[in-house]
């Protein structure tokens, strides 16, 4: 993508799908042949039950929606591509599409166009004045090792 004016129009099932990811919150959307589009919610892949398993021409068309002409040639030479797309007034997508044994899978990471807030990251507010120091370094570790 060589801007953020770059939007595309997936096929519409797809931006149905999209948009479903957005509203309930998830972090991905997983795409599989003879399988229903399953979110990741809080870590836990959950099927959409309103949807039907997709048929192997489904993804396909999904793929072919979104891929350009190169990341096409890249999936076919390499079995997978890893492509970005932004879908004006949603989201910016991370996304992967692979080859497997069923058909064509696709993975979607959604990246919201403005990023989180400390606030909305339930941030500590100590650790808001760390990060807003203007010298120094902030190491954190961990220790596995019981005193």
């Amino acid at each position: 993508m060589d801007s953020i004016n770059d939007y595309i129009t997936p096929a519409p099932k797809l931006t149905e799908l999209l948009i479903t990811q957005v509203k309930l919150g998830a972090s991905d959307l997983h795409l599989a042949p003879l399988n229903k589009p399953r979110v990741r919610i809080n870590g836990n892949l959950v099927p959409l039950e309103d949807y039907d398993p997709l048929a192997t021409g489904d993804t396909k068309v999904y793929a072919d929606s979104i891929l350009s002409a190169a990341k096409k040639q890249l999936l076919d030479s390499e079995l997978q591509a890893d492509a970005s797309i932004a879908i004006k007034g949603l989201s910016r997508f991370r996304v992967n599409v692979c080859h497997t044994r069923g058909g064509l899978a696709l993975a979607f990471r959604a990246i919201p166009f403005e990023p989180f807030t400390f606030d909305q990251l339930g941030v500590p507010k100590n650790m808001i004045e760390l990060a807003n120091r203007p010298y120094g370094l902030v190491l954190v570790t961990r220790s596995d090792r019981l005193w």
